[in-house]
């Protein structure tokens, strides 16, 4: 897949969060992955994730775009769309996004 922004959305309360990455497929299996062994970066999502499972959970894509506007992009989805499972609100003037690991 290719690179854009993305949406977790609680389909219980729908709540969501917000992201951006180069690789919307890898990064949709790593953000299972972890949420799944209670290891998630953001913690409010994972509480969520812990009190109403798997199955209440999607993935969505919301833009595909290049590499080089993505934390653009995405700081424009949060400022407007006003997730409630992002813990930090980004901020465009720093180039440097949140590195994950493989």
């Amino acid at each position: 897949m290719k690179a854009g922004i993305y949406r977790i959305t609680n389909t219980t309360n729908g709540k969501f969060y917000i992201g951006s990455t180069k690789d919307l497929s890898r990064r949709k299996k790593e953000h299972f992955r972890l949420l799944e062994k209670n290891k998630s970066h953001c913690l409010i999502l994972q509480r969520a994730y812990n009190k109403y499972g798997n199955l209440s959970f999607v993935f969505e894509v919301l833009a595909f775009c290049p590499v080089k506007y993505l934390f653009k992009l995405e700081q424009w989805f949060v400022d407007n769309l006003k997730p409630q499972y992002n813990t930090c609100l980004i901020d465009v003037s720093v180039p440097i996004g949140y590195i994950h690991t493989e």
